[in-house]
């Protein structure tokens, strides 16, 4: 069997927003209320992950001449690890396309998501709220009508909208669809769809569809001037990580098949589900090796997707987007899956790069270390709009790290002297609830994490320690050696900090149940989705 297959009919024809955007609204970040107006639009660009090719940059626009609204255009891929990719500094070559693109662009070292696994951390993106807000931390739960989602705010600014995913997660039934003119759930047939997750779509059947609505998109003469956001999710690095053979064998000659990085073959070293057990080093490194195989594969179908909407025109006047919803540990700290289970740093960090096209900039390419969250890319994306932002929202616009992009930043302290960016937070908060309740405040320095006393076990009857963990970052990168104190300061300090913003959720809000079909509970129970 192989997922190598084209998608299922899934077109949703969303229904208009019913949230507008008012002038004068403000934001919310980590329980601080600040005013915020909406900046220029020929600002800066946002291209997370990966360049888009030459000409993209970041910067104010120069010319005196006026320009339509950009653009928008958001890519996430899933379980993107970004120590696993060339512009990081990683060793295989997983990501030519990402690279080059990267070396014209504002590189983030230091961007992070606020979940561990694709429900919760894609709600955060489109509604730049924290989980204990959305609470979306379930299957069982929908988005809140009461959060305005990007697409609805750009949908009544007056952009065509349209998205392209490639996982139940974020299909129509759990609010995802709202403001989209068209919406394409791109799954599986149902006669392909059975216990393996063999059968997602794959990025070359999501490209395909991507580029018929481009090409016709094109052909149209682009109706009315009207900018466009464009939505395109990839599932592909999730696991089972079953790639084209020829891309795993570029990191692993000997791979047979790609039955090493099936579900089935790694559950038994899941810690969440069996406690934490002696992981063979040839398994980690023939996944690793399938993983990384992923990444190449989807890497080249992102080159394949920029390259022809660059032919078509389409990115003439684009701002871009492309992120991870979360990462992935490979035995790290026992286990052969971390997303959904843990809060360490190779599950939550993850890349971001940002640039414009070059008539929209002068300033060159950079690195910040500053740290930034995943319920920014919203306040991002409406400041190019000049939209102003939702109350709901708790990010901020990256529009001031991006302005100063070549003044970067040493440690997480600004060297520009702009107050914008000298007052920047740099903290990250994250917040997982299904299997295990964890929370975790990341500073440029450390990383401390709680673990709720849910009754000394998860969800699975597993033991789990509980209480705080504090890990020096500089000192420990790979979280290893935890250093909480109670008589210490920085542990005063930090859980202080994390339980006051544990304490700003508030009652969930009564939301629909998404109704899951047979088929897609066991489909994702086949993945360990929603429990054995």
């Amino acid at each position: 069997m192989n997922r190598h297959a084209r998608p299922g009919s899934g077109f949703v024809n969303a229904q208009a927003s019913r949230h507008a955007t008012p002038e004068g609204r403000r934001g919310r970040r980590g329980g601080e209320v600040t005013a915020r107006r909406a900046i220029p639009f020929a600002c800066v660009a946002l291209l997370a992950l990966g360049g888009l090719g030459s000409g993209f940059a970041c910067a104010r626009e120069r010319t005196p001449a006026p320009l339509r609204r950009p653009d928008l255009v958001f890519i996430s891929i899933d379980t993107l690890r970004r120590d696993h990719l060339g512009l990081y500094g990683y060793g295989r070559d997983t990501s030519p396309t990402l690279d080059s693109l990267a070396t014209q662009a504002v590189t983030f070292e230091n961007a992070f998501v606020q979940a561990s696994w694709t429900l919760p951390s894609h709600v955060s993106m489109m509604t730049s709220t924290y989980p204990l807000v959305h609470q979306v931390d379930t299957e069982r739960r929908s988005i809140p009508e009461t959060l305005p989602l990007l697409a609805e705010s750009l949908q009544a600014g007056g952009y065509r909208t349209v998205g392209f995913v490639s996982w139940i997660y974020l299909a129509a039934k759990f609010g995802f669809a709202r403001g989209f003119d068209r919406y394409h759930e791109l799954l599986p047939p149902p006669r392909l769809r059975d216990r393996s997750s063999k059968h997602s779509t794959r990025a070359h059947a999501v490209v395909d569809s991507v580029l018929a609505w481009a090409d016709a998109y094109a052909a149209d003469g682009r109706p009315d001037e009207t900018p466009f956001f464009l939505f395109v999710h990839f599932f592909d690095p999730h696991m089972d990580y079953d790639p084209p053979l020829e891309d795993a064998r570029r990191f692993d000659p000997t791979l047979e098949s790609t039955e090493d990085g099936t579900y089935r073959a790694l559950e038994p070293y899941i810690a969440g589900l069996h406690g934490t057990t002696t992981i063979p080093e040839s398994l980690i490194t023939r996944a690793t090796a399938l993983y990384d195989g992923e990444i190449r594969y989807t890497d080249r179908e992102v080159g394949r997707l920029f390259g022809r909407l660059r032919t078509l025109g389409l990115l003439e006047n684009a701002v871009v987007a492309v992120t991870s919803d979360h990462g992935e540990e490979f035995g790290e700290h026992g286990s052969m899956e971390g997303h959904q289970w843990t809060l360490y740093d190779d599950v939550l960090r993850v890349p971001l790069l940002i640039s414009v096209p070059p008539r929209m900039t002068e300033a060159p390419p950079g690195r910040r270390k500053e740290i930034v969250e995943s319920i920014d890319l919203a306040p991002t994306l409406l400041a190019f709009a000049g939209i102003d932002l939702p109350a709901s929202y708790q990010g901020r616009a990256l529009q001031p790290l991006l302005e100063d992009a070549a003044g970067g930043a040493r440690d997480g302290r600004a060297t520009s002297g702009s107050s914008d960016v000298d007052d920047w937070p740099n903290r990250s908060f994250a917040e997982i609830g299904r299997f295990v309740v964890r929370a975790s405040l990341r500073t440029p320095r450390h990383k401390l994490i709680h673990t709720r006393d849910t009754g000394g076990a998860n969800r699975f009857g597993v033991p789990v320690d509980t209480g705080f963990q504090l890990f020096d970052i500089r000192e420990d990168p790979g979280e290893l050696h935890d250093r909480f104190d109670p008589a210490d300061s920085t542990s005063q300090r930090l859980s202080v900090e994390l339980r006051a913003w544990i304490r700003g959720r508030g009652a969930p809000e009564v939301v629909p149940e998404p109704v899951l079909t047979p088929e897609e509970r066991e489909r994702l129970r086949s993945v360990g989705y929603i429990g054995r």
